[in-house]
């Protein structure tokens, strides 16, 4: 009696450790998938954020380049505004060298020489020799 009974109990044992045994394997299959689905989405992730990046980082680009365009262009007109009103200021100073050349000129002539003489004349010598 205690021998078949030992025996029924045994058989249990043996087959709730085989059942114990099934379900820890399928745990860890279902772990090891759980594991590999992370790491794909982690790697999904990280490519996302790499491509965000990537995206951001060409954007920023493509703005600076705008702006320093516009800047560029904006000094541009800058210095040619500069280097017209340089130029012309340039003639004005000139233009008022070669009055006081003509002023002086006369003076000098008239001081010399005791006689008046035309502003003209002196202003076609001046040019002639200038």
């Amino acid at each position: 009696m205690l021998l078949p009974r030992l025996g029924g109990i045994l058989e249990e044992r043996s087959n709730r450790i085989a059942d114990d045994l099934d379900v820890a394997a399928r745990m860890q299959r279902e772990a090891e998938l759980a594991g590999k689905a992370y790491e794909q989405s982690l790697g999904d992730a990280r490519a996302k954020a790499h491509n965000v990046a990537e995206t951001t980082r060409a954007s920023v680009d493509a703005e600076l380049e705008a702006e320093m365009q516009t800047a560029d262009e904006q000094t541009a007109k800058q210095m040619q505004r500069a280097e017209t009103k340089i130029q012309a200021m340039r003639e004005t100073a000139l233009a008022n060298v070669d009055e006081i050349a003509v002023e002086t000129a006369k003076a000098l002539v008239e001081q010399l020489y005791t006689k008046k003489i035309s502003i003209a004349t002196v202003r076609k010598t001046v040019k002639a020799l200038g």
